[in-house]
C-alpha cells in the first residue's frame, strides 16, 4: 500500500470516527445556542431571496442601520443542508459535518508542522469537553477555527500562498479574521525577541529573519475576501464596530452579555480542561527528565515564538471565554511542537527505570491495584468530561418548536412590520426563525441596542425587575412602540404575577414555554381601549 493511499485512509478513518463522535454529542431536535436558529433562518432567506443586505427585524439596534452578513460563506455552506433537510435539521446536520472538518484541519495542521505522532494530540482535541462543546453549537466556529489554523500553519511554514488562502476564507466566513492577523503578528514579534535576547543579534537581523511577509499576505487575502463580499463597505464598518464595542470593550456591566463573553478565572479554566491540564503536566515532566541534550536552535526559536500568540489567546480567554475555541487548538500545536524537544528513547528508559525503582519500594500486592487505580482515574476523568458535555448540550437546549405556537398567536394578532416586545435578547433568533414578518427589540448581542439606543437598552435590561405593572405597560407601549409582549418561561415568575395583576395587560396565550400578552391602550380618563 502506497503512502498516499495510507494517508487518505487515515483521513477517512478520522472523518468517520469524528462524524460518529459529534453525532453522538449532538442534541438532535434542539439547539444549545439560540444563534443556530438565526443561522438557519439566514440560510433559508438566502435560498428564497438571495443575500440578506439589510436587517429591518432589529431596527431599534445598530443592526438596523449598519448590517453586513459577517458569516456569509458559512451561510452559503449551509445552503445545501438547509435545502435537502430543512432549516433546523439541516443546520444541525451541518454542525456535525463542519465539526468533523475542523478536526480534520487540526490533524492536517499537526502533520503540516512536522508532528510525527499526531494521534495523541488528536485524542486530546476530541476529548476536550469545552472544545467539542463549542464545535457542536451549530455556529460558524468550526469553519472559523479551521481558517485560523490554516493561517497559523502558513506562518509556521512561511507559505505565503496558504496565508493568502486562509485570510481570504476567514474574511468571508467569520468576522473574527483580525484574530488571525493579531496572532501571526505576535508570532513574528516572538521571533524578533528570540533573536535579540537569546541569539544576541540586532533587531534588524531579527526582523529580516522573521516571517514578517506572511501577515501582510494574510492581510491581503482578508482584503480580497472583504472586497468580493456582497456588502464590502458595510462589512468593514460592521466588523470594526463588533471588534471594538463587543470583543474589546465588552460592556458586561451595562447589559446582560452572553455567557461566552464573560471572563473566567484561571483555576476554573484549568479545572474545566482536566484532560488538557494532564497533557500539559505530562509533557512538562517529560521535558524535564528526558529532553534532548542537543537541541535544534531553529526548533526552539519556533516554539518560543509560538508561545506569544498562545499567551495572547489565553489572556483573551480569561477576559472572554469564547476565545478558548482559538486558544485550545493553537495550544495543541504548541504542545506538539514542544514534544519534539523530548528524547523518546531517553524517556522510555527513564520511565522503565523509575517504574523499576517504584516496584522495589512498594509491596508487590499494591502494584497492580495502583496501576488499576491510575487507569480508572484517567478513564473516569475522560468519562466525566464527556458526560458533562453530553448533558450540557441538552440541559438548557431549546427544542425546535418551543416558541412556534406562541409565534402563530402573535402572527394572528399583528400586522406585518409591527414590533413585538420580548424581554430577553437571546429569544430573538427563535422568534425570528418562526415569524420573520415582524420587528423585534434586541438580538444577536445586547450591545447593538446599547450602541443605538442606550436608554432603551437600560429599560429593556431592567423591565422584568419592575414591580409596577403600569410602568411596564407604559414602557412597552410608549418607549418601544409595541402592544404585544412575549415572555418566555426563563423570565422570573414574579414578573408574570406583576403582569397578571394589571388590567392593561391581557394574557392571550400560555404554554409551558412562553406567554403572549396584549398591552391595551389607556386614555387620559383611565378608560382602557381594547
Amino acid at each position: 500500500m502506497s503512502e498516499k493511499v495510507r494517508s487518505v485512509l487515515k483521513y477517512l478513518g478520522l472523518a468517520v470516527m469524528s462524524g460518529a463522535w459529534f453525532s453522538f454529542l449532538q442534541p438532535w431536535g434542539k439547539f444549545m445556542d439560540p444563534d443556530a436558529f438565526y443561522h438557519a433562518k439566514m440560510a433559508e432567506l438566502m435560498l428564497a431571496h438571495g443575500t440578506v443586505r439589510a436587517f429591518p427585524w432589529l431596527d431599534l439596534t445598530a443592526l438596523g442601520t449598519l448590517f453586513a452578513d459577517q458569516h456569509y460563506a458559512f451561510h452559503v455552506a449551509l445552503l445545501p443542508f438547509v435545502k435537502w433537510f430543512g432549516g433546523l435539521l439541516g443546520t444541525q446536520i451541518a454542525a456535525v459535518v463542519f465539526a468533523t472538518v475542523c478536526i480534520l484541519v487540526v490533524y492536517w495542521s499537526l502533520g503540516a508542522i512536522g508532528t510525527t505522532r499526531r494521534w495523541p494530540w488528536m485524542m486530546l482535541a476530541l476529548l476536550s469537553a469545552p472544545f467539542v462543546f463549542r464545535l457542536s453549537l451549530g455556529k460558524a466556529s468550526p469553519l472559523a477555527i479551521g481558517w485560523f489554523l490554516i493561517g497559523m500553519v502558513a506562518i509556521l511554514r512561511r507559505k505565503k500562498a496558504l496565508a493568502l488562502f486562509a485570510g481570504f476564507g476567514f474574511a468571508l466566513t467569520h468576522g473574527g479574521w483580525s484574530l488571525l492577523l493579531l496572532c501571526q503578528s505576535a508570532y513574528v514579534f516572538g521571533q524578533i525577541v528570540f533573536v535579540r535576547l537569546v541569539l544576541d543579534r540586532p533587531l534588524k537581523t531579527g526582523f529580516l529573519l522573521s516571517a514578517w511577509r506572511v501577515p501582510l499576505v494574510s492581510a491581503l487575502g482578508v482584503g480580497v475576501g472583504l472586497l468580493i463580499h456582497p456588502d464590502f463597505l458595510q462589512t468593514i464598518a460592521f466588523v470594526w464596530s463588533h471588534v471594538i464595542h463587543i470583543a474589546i470593550s465588552t460592556p458586561i456591566n451595562r447589559v446582560d452579555m452572553g455567557q461566552e463573553w464573560l471572563p473566567v478565572e484561571l483555576y476554573r479554566l484549568i479545572i474545566g480542561n482536566t484532560v488538557l491540564a494532564i497533557g500539559v503536566l505530562l509533557l512538562v515532566t517529560a521535558l524535564i527528565f528526558a529532553h534532548k541534550k542537543r537541541q535544534n536552535i531553529g526548533l526552539i526559536r519556533e516554539i518560543a515564538a509560538l508561545a506569544f500568540p498562545v499567551g495572547i489567546l489565553i489572556v483573551l480567554t480569561l477576559k472572554s471565554t469564547r476565545f478558548f475555541e482559538y486558544a485550545f487548538p493553537l495550544l495543541v500545536l504548541f504542545l506538539a511542537k514542544a514534544s519534539e524537544l523530548i528524547d523518546t528513547d531517553r524517556l522510555k528508559q527513564t520511565v522503565r527505570e523509575q517504574w523499576a525503582d517504584l516496584k522495589t519500594q512498594l509491596p508487590k500486592s499494591t502494584v497492580r491495584p495502583l496501576i488499576l487505580f491510575v487507569s480508572l482515574a484517567m478513564v473516569g476523568i475522560v468519562v466525566r468530561d464527556v458526560a458533562g458535555t453530553y448533558v450540557s448540550l441538552r440541559a438548557t437546549g431549546r427544542a425546535y418548536d418551543e416558541f412556534r405556537p406562541a409565534t402563530e398567536v402573535i402572527a394572528r394578532l399583528t400586522e406585518p412590520d409591527q414590533r413585538v416586545y420580548h424581554t430577553r435578547w437571546d429569544e430573538f433568533p427563535e422568534l425570528f426563525y418562526w415569524l420573520d414578518r415582524q420587528r423585534y427589540i434586541s438580538g444577536m448581542d445586547p450591545t447593538f441596542l446599547l450602541l443605538s439606543e442606550p436608554k432603551l437598552a437600560e429599560e429593556n435590561r431592567d423591565l422584568v425587575l419592575k414591580k409596577e405593572a403600569k410602568e411596564i405597560s407604559r414602557i412597552i407601549r410608549e418607549d418601544f412602540q409595541s402592544r404585544i409582549l412575549f415572555s418566555s418561561a426563563r423570565d422570573p415568575k414574579e414578573f408574570w404575577k406583576t403582569l397578571d395583576a394589571d388590567a392593561d395587560i391581557e394574557l392571550v396565550y400560555a404554554d409551558p414555554f412562553a406567554r403572549v400578552y396584549v398591552i391595551h391602550e389607556e386614555s387620559a380618563s383611565g378608560v382602557i381601549h381594547r
